[in-house]
């Protein structure tokens, strides 16, 4: 059995389509950027039960488990004060 690969579909559909239509997108695609980006990467290792009560935390407060975890030590901080 041979496989043949058609390449004239894409062939015809790029040629009507010129260099500068593709490259007129707009400047500011994708996320915005951010003032405090959080590019420090930190792992913890949690037990089954404290990772459904972060889990469990994190529904009820509909937020991230990296904010719930900012949080907590933005609160031990905030304690030793």
């Amino acid at each position: 059995m041979k496989i043949v690969l058609d390449f004239s579909a894409y062939l015809k559909y790029n040629k009507g389509v010129q260099k500068s239509e593709v490259m007129q997108m707009s400047p500011r695609t994708g996320r915005p950027k951010l003032d405090d980006p959080k590019v420090n990467r930190t792992s913890v290792n949690l037990d089954r039960e404290m990772l459904e009560r972060l889990e469990a935390y994190c529904l009820e407060h509909q937020i991230t488990k990296g904010e719930a975890i900012r949080r907590g030590i933005h609160l031990l901080l905030e304690k030793e004060k």
